[in-house]
């Protein structure tokens, strides 16, 4: 539940949240604990958009193409960029000139286990990724349960 020592140190200030999910990507700015008002963003440009587009002809389910995709065996090179840049084009569309001002960038979700450098190029040193992007969401919003239970105990 705690910050891992080494990312705690010299980041202050406003924190930016990037989460590509399956279906979606969303955007949100942290400050003090608290989402900043109006700053959370979300658009349905999450891994399903990549997997749709390698199989176009519908003739696997999306949970098929998600598993060999986790497997490593799903060949999306011939969509990736697209869906690569659709993506980076939202986050600095939504965020535009203010990606320079957060001094920390959180990501999470499968997706950016995909487009981990793609992030990159955006944020530089500012990026910090999961251990497990996959299942912090789901860990991030148990706490905030258990904090919740607590504070109305």
């Amino acid at each position: 539940g705690g910050w891992v020592p080494s990312r705690k140190a010299v980041r202050s200030g406003d924190v930016g949240v990037v989460s590509i999910g399956f279906n979606t990507i969303e955007l949100l700015v942290v400050r003090d604990g608290q989402a900043v008002p109006n700053s959370a963003r979300s658009e349905q440009l999450g891994v399903r958009t990549l997997l749709a587009s390698v199989d176009e002809t519908q003739s696997r389910t999306l949970g098929e193409l998600d598993i060999t995709l986790r497997r490593n065996k799903l060949d999306t090179s011939a969509y990736f960029d697209d869906w690569s840049s659709q993506v980076t084009s939202y986050i600095r569309r939504e965020w535009g000139r203010g990606i320079k001002h957060l001094p920390t960038v959180l990501v999470a979700g499968g997706g950016s286990i995909l487009l981990e450098d793609e992030l990159r190029s955006i944020f530089g040193d500012k990026l910090v990724v999961s251990d497990e992007p996959v299942m912090c969401v789901a860990r991030g919003l148990y706490k905030l349960g258990v904090i919740s239970s607590k504070a109305k105990a």
